[in-house]
């Protein structure tokens, strides 16, 4: 009974973290959600980064725009797998999540 209980905890955690893809965001628009993919670009700028997921702009599928401090380098995630936390809106017809709750490599 107790390797069972631990199965189901493992089992929870790892799919409570696995998220959304990027493609699929656009579905989520309004909603907290955790949203996962391959970061294809960085592009920072003076006072705002863009991250890009799958693909270059203007052609990604999904964004995280940070437009405040904190977030450490976030060229570390450039050629990753990352995953961001956060409410997704739409801006110029592409799913992003502003400012996200966290931001991490999975």
């Amino acid at each position: 009974m107790k390797n069972k209980l631990i199965f189901s905890t493992l089992l929870l955690s790892s799919t409570a973290q696995a998220g959304i893809s990027a493609v699929d965001a656009e579905h989520h628009i309004g909603e907290f959600q955790t949203v996962c993919g391959y970061v294809a670009d960085v592009v920072p700028g003076r006072h705002q980064t863009f991250i890009n997921f799958d693909r270059n702009y203007p052609n990604q599928t999904f964004t995280v725009y940070i437009n405040q401090n904190g977030y450490g380098n976030l060229h570390k995630f450039k050629s990753k797998h990352v995953c961001a936390d956060g409410v997704i809106t739409m801006h110029q017809s592409t799913p992003e999540i502003v400012n996200p709750d966290s931001i991490y490599i999975q």
